[in-house]
């Protein structure tokens, strides 16, 4: 072999319209391979030759791949609905039914959006099961605990128990734990399990009323309860 040829399995260097669009596609690209096997299973050459960037691609953009993974959470994080977009949606002010129908309108709008066909959500789903360091920086404390905060105070609203009753913080987890298998399950599940149903945007509606009546019928049942026990406890 000439000593001076390039490896032979790596793809030429793709030209992109600049700085810009180099960083974006290799910011994608590692997304996707993220996504598939995490962020200890990668290594940097894998990521530049699936992106056709040259081999010092990521250290230029990004300065690392510890800040080329933290730049990766950051762009899942600005794909998905913020804590702010959540409070706008579903203010103090509305009614606590109102607020949870505007919370779930956002799940779905999620689920049959253009961030569901791509590797956001199977990134994020990865994180949820392993948290990184990374992780729980960028997006627990800024993000998911002040939407925690939020779900919190409606099912509160909803069962009129206090924020800090077991009762709310288990409503919480009955109410997403179906969200969080909708934003982070495999299409494959629901193509070969629930043929039936479809997570497209022509079927959100149906879902949508299907989980606010679902999540109101539980939630008055456990209000009903706690009620109860409080009367005869």
């Amino acid at each position: 072999m000439n000593s001076g040829s390039a490896i032979t399995d790596q793809q030429p260097p793709r030209r992109h319209g600049g700085r810009a669009d180099t960083r974006q596609h290799l910011l994608d690209t590692a997304g996707e391979i993220f996504a598939e096997r995490g962020y200890d299973a990668v290594k940097g050459q894998e990521i530049c030759l699936r992106a056709g960037v040259n081999g010092a691609a990521i250290n230029y953009h990004f300065g690392g791949m510890e800040r080329l993974y933290e730049a990766v959470l950051r762009e899942a994080r600005g794909r998905m609905p913020s804590a702010e977009a959540l409070l706008a949606a579903a203010p103090e002010s509305a009614e606590p039914e109102v607020r949870l129908r505007a919370l779930l309108a956002l799940v779905i709008a999620t689920v049959t959006g253009p961030t569901s066909k791509t590797w956001v959500l199977r990134l994020l789903g990865r994180e949820a099961i392993a948290p990184s360091p990374i992780f729980q920086r960028l997006l627990l404390e800024p993000e998911l605990l002040p939407k925690i905060a939020v779900l919190k105070s409606i099912i509160a609203g909803l069962t009129g128990l206090p924020v800090g009753h077991p009762a709310v913080a288990r409503g919480c987890l009955s109410v997403f734990a179906p969200c969080q298998m909708m934003l982070l399950a495999s299409p494959l599940l629901f193509q070969r399990g629930y043929p039936e149903i479809s997570l497209d945007e022509p079927d959100a509606q149906a879902m949508l009323d299907h989980l606010t009546a679902f999540s109101l019928g539980g939630l008055a049942a456990i209000a009903a309860r706690e009620a109860s026990r409080s009367v005869f406890g």
